[in-house]
This record gives structure tokens, C-alpha cells and sequence, in this order.
């Protein structure tokens, strides 16, 4: 089902493709597309990022369908998006009869549920938004065995790096403590994570101008994004680390809100728009008229 968009942004990604070998011998330079895997979480663009396949890349271009906007419109996103951490907790205990010698027991599930109290409680910081989610908990074997192990999936969030870098490393040693308190292990594996964007201020304005010549579109607009986290953050970090240059915008469509059952995208008219976007800002990268 559309739950967020991606698989319209995988449908873009293989018009544009076509579009691109259809159209090849007008074309210079080398062009590559990623078909973003496990976005949600965080999790698939880290593979890329801190490969070598982003090197020689001088211009990024990201899109999401969605998020701030709404059918025929574009959301320049000039900068935004939380960093976000994204870890899974275990813990290790020690078996035993919880009616006969519970004392010989180490119990992971409690200190699961300790830990994941203590997290919900970190201090937000003062110097911009922050967050932490648990999102599960899975713990114990049986009914009347001291239970043997925990796990949690957590995240944590912030507006700037060392914003999310304090709620990482507050997270960890609430943890440690609490896997301390219990006399069980413990270990905190990070599985997923993402940094903010900065779009370059010439391709937003190439963006705009290009937004202008794409019939259907009837808005353009810059965007902050304050909230979300989306690993494309990763991506551009990469290109303007050595030099290069990144724009992300969201092409609209009217939806009742992400990651729901009745998210909805309209396709005959969100994804030849989107698709449109990209192949003329390939147009003019490549200085060609559009």
C-alpha cells in the first residue's frame, strides 16, 4: 500500500531511467540513479554514503512525494530534518525456577523495562528539539522462568548533531545502568541513522526555475522541515563533504498523513510531475534548454 510513498518514488525512479536511456545520446557525463533501499529507519542509504560510489557524483538531486505538500505543489527544502540515532538494546540474564530459586536468576526482562522507563525520561535539551521513542520490547521465555533475555528498539533524536549526540550517549548509559542495576549484559547496536540537510542555494534557485516550466505545477515554495528524519541526509553529506552540490524538495500529493493506511498518492498526476522535475533538472545540468 502508498504507507509513505516509496514506492512511488521507486515508479520515478524507473520512468526517469527510461527517459535516460531513450535520451542518451543528448546527454554527457554519467549519471546514476539510487533507488534509496530501507528508508524507513534509516537504514539503507549509510551503505552508500560510506561507499566509493558517491565520489565522483558533483550534483545530488532527493525527492520525497508528500510530507509539507500538496498536489501540483513544490516544497523547496532549504534545510531541516532532525539527526536521528536509531539502536536495538539486549539484554542477557540468567535462567532459573522463579518459584524455587529466584534468587540464583539475573532478570533481562526487568531490566528491558527499566531501561526503557529511563529512556522515556531523558532530559530534552534546551538548545533545540529533541526526542526518544521506544518503539518495542520483546522479553522472557515463560511464565515461571527468570527471564533470560530482553530486547528494545529505540531511537533518539535531536535538531543538530550534538543535539542527537547527547540523547545518543544518554541513551547508552541509561542502558549500561540499567542492565547493571539487574546483574545481567548488555549491549547497544546502532542500526540505523541520519543528519540533517543543507540544499545549495544555486540549485534551489535552478529548482524554482525549472519548477516554472512543468505545466502542472501551480506553487513553489521554500520549506524548513523541523520534523521527520530522512537518511538522504547521508547521501548529500557525502556529495558536499568533497565539494559537490545537493537540493531535496518534496512534489506534492493529497494525503490525510504518512505511515496510515489511507495514505494515498495520486498517481496519474504526483508521479509524471515528479518525474518531470528530475528529467529537466537533468536538462539543465547538462545545459541543455527545457
Amino acid at each position: 500500500m502508498h504507507a509513505c510513498g516509496h514506492d512511488g518514488h521507486a515508479a520515478i525512479g524507473l520512468a526517469v531511467a527510461r527517459w535516460i536511456k531513450d535520451n542518451a545520446d543528448q546527454l554527457c557525463g554519467t549519471i546514476k540513479l539510487i533507488f534509496q533501499p530501507a528508508e524507513e529507519g534509516t537504514k539503507g542509504a549509510a551503505g552508500i554514503a560510506y561507499s566509493d560510489n558517491l565520489d565522483d557524483v558533483d550534483v545530488i538531486l532527493g525527492a520525497h512525494l508528500g510530507v509539507a505538500a500538496k498536489l501540483h505543489e513544490v516544497a523547496i527544502v532549504r534545510s531541516g530534518f532532525l539527526n536521528t540515532t536509531k539502536m536495538n538494546a539486549t539484554f542477557k540474564g540468567t535462567p532459573a525456577h522463579s518459584g524455587s530459586c529466584a534468587e540464583k536468576g539475573r532478570n533481562a526482562l526487568m531490566a528491558a523495562c527499566t531501561a526503557s522507563l529511563q529512556l522515556m525520561g531523558i532530559a530534552r535539551h534546551g538548545g533545540g528539539n529533541s526526542n526518544v521513542n521506544v518503539g518495542t520490547i520483546h522479553a522472557g521465555e515463560g511464565r515461571n522462568v527468570v527471564p533470560v533475555n530482553g530486547r528494545l528498539e529505540f531511537e533518539v533524536r535531536g535538531e543538530t548533531q550534538e543535539i542527537n549526540r547527547y540523547m545518543q550517549e544518554t541513551a547508552e548509559r541509561m542502558v549500561r545502568g540499567a542492565a547493571e542495576s539487574y546483574g545481567v549484559q548488555s549491549r547497544t547496536e546502532i542500526v540505523g541513522m541520519a543528519v540533517d540537510i543543507h540544499s545549495d542555494d544555486d540549485l534551489c534557485e535552478m529548482l524554482r526555475e525549472v519548477c516554472k516550466t512543468v505545466s502542472s505545477v501551480q506553487r513553489v515554495f521554500e520549506h524548513v522541515q523541523k520534523a521527520g528524519s530522512e537518511d538522504y541526509s547521508l547521501l548529500a553529506q557525502k556529495v558536499q563533504s568533497h565539494g559537490g552540490k545537493s537540493v531535496f524538495f518534496f512534489c506534492g500529493c493529497n494525503h490525510p498523513g504518512h505511515h496510515r493506511a489511507n495514505f494515498a498518492i495520486q498517481d496519474k498526476e504526483s508521479l509524471p510531475e515528479c518525474m518531470e522535475i528530475f528529467v529537466k533538472m537533468i536538462q539543465r545540468i547538462n545545459g541543455l534548454a527545457c
